[in-house]
């Protein structure tokens, strides 16, 4: 473990990843294979798509999402593995690992653009990071979720989403 180099003043919200509150949530049901990551592993608070035909789970949507789903990887229901040599934290699923998607449930998250309460999340096609715009909106890159903002927040802070 590292030398402390800084004092938070204030708590964060939140840890992202980790439910935001004590509601139900449900998980994205895998078909005839348990989901496990892929190949490159997976980001717990982001969002993957599980492949229903093999179970292999990515953060990339693949090129073509039939027999896909579409969930948020969420922290307390997955386990990521510290794997480097004196590494300290990890939010990297090792790949073959088993993994759980949600598609509904109220989570924190980390936002790449401003938030404001009920705009729509947006899962970047990419790595499956969030940004947020109006529901019914085209963002080049980013699929629509079914989740929304709950608590408004800055580019790059920790907001609350949900799905209900």
């Amino acid at each position: 473990m590292g030398f402390q180099t800084s004092v938070n003043l204030y708590n964060p919200i939140g840890i992202p990843g980790a439910f935001a509150s004590i509601g139900p949530y449900h998980s994205v049901i895998a078909g005839a294979f348990q989901f496990v990551a892929g190949d490159a592993g997976l980001a717990i608070a982001a969002f993957a798509w599980g492949s229903l035909v093999d179970g292999k789970t990515t953060n990339a949507k693949p090129a073509d999402t039939t027999n896909h789903s579409l969930g948020f990887v969420s922290r307390n229901s997955n386990i990521a593995v510290i794997t480097q040599w004196q590494g300290q934290s990890s939010n990297l699923i090792p790949s073959g690992l088993e993994v759980t998607l949600h598609d509904r449930g109220d989570f924190y998250a980390v936002t790449k653009t401003a938030a404001t309460v009920g705009q729509k999340i947006f899962a970047s096609d990419t790595d499956g990071t969030i940004q947020t715009g109006a529901a019914g909106a085209t963002v080049e890159g980013y699929t629509e979720t079914p989740f929304s903002v709950t608590t408004p927040g800055q580019a790059n802070s920790i907001i609350k989403i949900s799905a209900f």
